[in-house]
């Protein structure tokens, strides 16, 4: 019941919020789940998995290294993106709740 709950947020998420709140979101509960800051993927994986272009995630990315949330450094995918601060996912999503669980 949980997952089918997640599953809708994530569906309604997919159509009103922005790319940049989308991939924040994502990368909370990443990093909620790996228990880990640093992941090694690519803009296109992250891509499929918010069902964006992979434009819009570059810049969003762009946009999170710029405000010092994030550090990735593009075409090296042996250096992991690492998760520096992000907001917490109530301030992300109004309404929502707790996303990461």
């Amino acid at each position: 019941m949980v997952r089918l709950n997640q599953q809708s947020l994530a569906t309604a998420c997919q159509r009103f919020h922005s790319v940049s709140e989308r991939l924040a979101r994502w990368l909370l509960m990443s990093q909620d789940r790996a228990q880990a800051d640093r992941f090694h993927v690519t803009q296109d994986f992250i891509a499929q998995m918010l069902g964006v272009r992979r434009v819009g995630v570059s810049g969003a990315a762009s946009e999170f290294q710029r405000c010092g949330l994030i550090e990735y450094h593009r075409g090296e995918p042996r250096r992991p993106l690492k998760v520096l601060h992000l907001w917490p996912p109530k301030l992300l999503h109004p309404g929502h709740g707790d996303l990461t669980h």
